[in-house]
């Protein structure tokens, strides 16, 4: 199960995140950079909110088959005009 910190709901709408390609080749013991492509639609109730994911990556061609998951968290800006201020304590 899924567990978000306060201020994130579990997304459902999974075509917004989205790899830049399906596949990328990494040599053995290697890193390689990719990117994700966030898309989500310019809509009122889709604003001021956190949205949590879970990416999850096969790594092909190795004796043993492999998944690695991991958590996505996003915030989206709230509507213009609309921001609440930041309490902030007076020293």
């Amino acid at each position: 199960m899924l567990t978000l910190p306060d201020g994130y709901e579990a997304a459902s709408h999974f075509d917004w995140v989205r790899p830049s390609t399906d596949t990328v080749t990494v040599d053995g013991n290697s890193i390689k950079d990719t990117a994700l492509i966030i898309n989500i639609p310019d809509r009122d109730e889709y604003r001021g909110k956190g949205y949590g994911f879970v990416i999850a990556v096969e790594i092909l061609e190795q004796e043993i088959s492999a998944r690695v998951y991991y958590k996505l968290l996003l915030k989206t800006q709230p509507k213009p005009g609309t921001e609440v201020p930041e309490h902030r304590e007076e020293k």
